[in-house]
């Protein structure tokens, strides 16, 4: 019992009964916020816990049976520790921005940084979970201006919102620890989280023993600007409801599954989606659905960029990147899509310094779609599964609006499929041997461990990976133009049908014998020597071989043969076309 002689200060009175946060307590629910934000404002004037949680519960109704009252201790602890007390000398009064400060400190906030040194904030609370926002970004700076308001009835300054900022990314990036924020998918040693974009936070856990909804999580998920809400899953859905809305053949149905399953592994390497196909093939709406099950986005698809540091922010943006009617891929930003499946880096000069950089290392899959032969660079293939869509027949077509209004209908059981999926997949995964026959043996393995749960027969996945790559790589070898005026310099050379001389007269020869194809030839021999090394391996899947040999100290000698011995009929059959 408290002596009756306490003296009560007159500030700590008008904090109290001016308080909207100590009305909240009244009704009895949800009082755990409230009731940190109360503590809040009654610290300042008292650190008694005892007082401090008999004003609290004068507050609470008679019957009220939660725990608040026995947080209280801690949060004291935590009001006091982040600098809810403040120093009062005179009639000083703490300045905006301590003010501002103080009130985005608390248990409901958790500062971490990034391996970019990216500074974060989680934001939890009962509600909505917990949901992550860059200390730099229009979300934190809402946040602030927000709780100022309701404290004081007052708005704040740029000014002190910018020195709040720099102060709260101080203690991200110097006094917090360093986490992983993940963007719609993250995984741990025992799980894959897919976030559903809810507002209440649910998300669904995939073990290897099933999936279920949770919104208590071991993972930080950021939403970026466009992150769109995903279908809350179900059971028992059919995946071949998905084949027959895309009308798809066995062949791209088998290739198309694959990438679904791909994209939903946790972790790099992934790979892309090469979808071509004639003017009314459904190209655009295949890809367009695709990013709808694995990320949806108010983007749902765009322009492939034409420099790695757009491409970059895009990847850090989403989870899947869709690319549409794309005319052709740069040989330079190929070979940084390739990095991106992978799980490379990018780095540029952090903006209005001269010498610090910002870093981005993010890992997607990736869709690009066009007419044609858009994509010719064999890293890129061997990284790639390529659809080849036919027209579709006019009989069959449906309108853009019945595809999307059956596509809604499926898709909580497709996603409940592809979870059953993945969670197989995790089981199996340490079982399976990874395949030597694919590059992308990670993936493989990943496919390999899942197929079972698909329903089709035991190596389906690897023999359609191991297709499609080849016919890719003929079909893009074939049709490139420097190789063809090869084939015309291999064919004029006599029943040996080779070449032999150097880089550089091979490169003069081209230049004068085909002038009209000047806009394909490499500029200098160097750059022939390096186009020839990048084609080497298409070039020899249809029997013709390249070999470059050490350089001298005048010329790199060169030598260009049709391989004479066994042909295979598919080999036999491409070298009759190209002659």
């Amino acid at each position: 019992m408290r002596e009756n002689t306490t003296v009560v200060p007159v500030a700590m009175m008008e904090a109290v009964l001016n308080s909207n946060h100590a009305a909240e307590l009244i009704p009895g629910r949800d009082t755990h916020m409230p009731a940190f934000h109360f503590v809040g404002e009654i610290v300042p004037h008292t650190q008694e816990v005892g007082w401090i949680r008999d004003i609290v519960a004068s507050f609470l109704p008679p019957d009220y049976k939660g725990n608040t009252l026995e947080e209280i201790p801690k949060m004291v602890a935590d009001s006091i520790k982040n600098g809810y007390v403040t120093q009062k000398s005179g009639n000083k009064q703490p300045s905006a921005a301590e003010t501002g400060l103080s009130l985005v400190r608390g248990p409901e906030i958790t500062l971490f940084h990034t391996e970019q040194n990216v500074g974060f904030m989680a934001v939890t609370s009962p509600e909505h979970g917990t949901i992550c926002h860059p200390i730099r970004s229009g979300a934190t700076r809402g946040l602030i201006l927000l709780r100022y308001y309701r404290k004081t009835g007052k708005t704040l300054s740029k000014e002190a919102v910018s020195e709040i900022i720099d102060l709260m990314e101080a203690e991200a990036v110097y006094d917090s620890p360093e986490e992983k924020v993940h963007v719609r998918i993250a995984g741990t040693a025992d799980a894959v989280y897919y976030d559903l974009g809810q507002l209440d936070g649910t998300v669904v856990k995939i073990a290897s023993t099933g999936w279920t909804l949770v919104q208590n999580l071991p993972v930080y998920f950021y939403r970026p600007d466009g992150f769109a809400v995903q279908a809350v899953p179900k059971r028992n859905g059919k995946l071949v409801e998905l084949r027959d809305l895309l009308n798809l053949d066995e062949r791209n149905w088998v290739l198309l599954l694959a990438f679904l399953i791909v994209s939903l592994k946790p972790t790099h390497p992934y790979m892309a989606l090469l979808v071509s196909g004639a003017y009314g093939s459904g190209k655009s709406k295949v890809s367009e659905i695709i990013k709808r099950i694995i990320d949806p986005n108010a983007i749902e698809k765009q322009r492939l960029p034409k420099d790695e540091h757009t491409l970059a922010i895009q990847a850090a943006m989403s989870r899947l990147l869709v690319y549409d009617n794309a005319s052709s891929v740069r040989w330079d930003l190929s070979d940084f899509l390739c990095a991106m499946l992978t799980g490379g880096g990018f780095s540029t000069r952090k903006y209005y310094t001269d010498d610090e950089q910002r870093m981005f290392k993010n890992s997607v899959p990736i869709i690009i779609n066009g007419i044609g032969e858009f994509a010719s660079q064999h890293d890129l293939l061997d990284r790639s599964i390529v659809l080849n869509l036919p027209a579709i027949p006019e009989s069959v077509r449906q309108t853009e609006k019945a595809i999307n209004t059956r596509f809604e209908e499926i898709l909580p059981g497709i996603l409940g499929c592809l979870f059953n999926i993945v969670s197989v997949a995790m089981r199996r995964f340490d079982e399976v041997e990874p395949p030597t026959t694919v590059r992308m043996a990670d993936s493989a393995q990943w496919l390999i461990a899942a197929e079972p749960e698909t329903g089709l027969p035991a190596g389906t996945f690897l023999r359609a990976l191991e297709a499609s790559v080849k016919e890719a790589k003929i079909e893009n070898t074939i049709n490139h133009p420097l190789v063809r005026k090869i084939i015309g310099i291999l064919d004029l050379s006599g029943p040996e049908r080779s070449y032999e001389g150097t880089v550089g007269e091979l490169h003069d020869k081209l230049r004068d014998d085909y002038k009209r194809i000047e806009q394909f030839l490499p500029q200098t021999p160097s750059h022939l020597s390096n186009a020839l090394q990048r084609l080497a391996p298409g070039m020899a899947a249809i029997g013709i071989m390249v070999e470059l040999q050490p350089r001298t100290n005048r010329a790199r000698p060169l030598r260009i043969w049709i391989e004479e011995t066994e042909y295979t009929p598919e080999q036999d059959a491409i070298l009759k076309r190209m002659s």
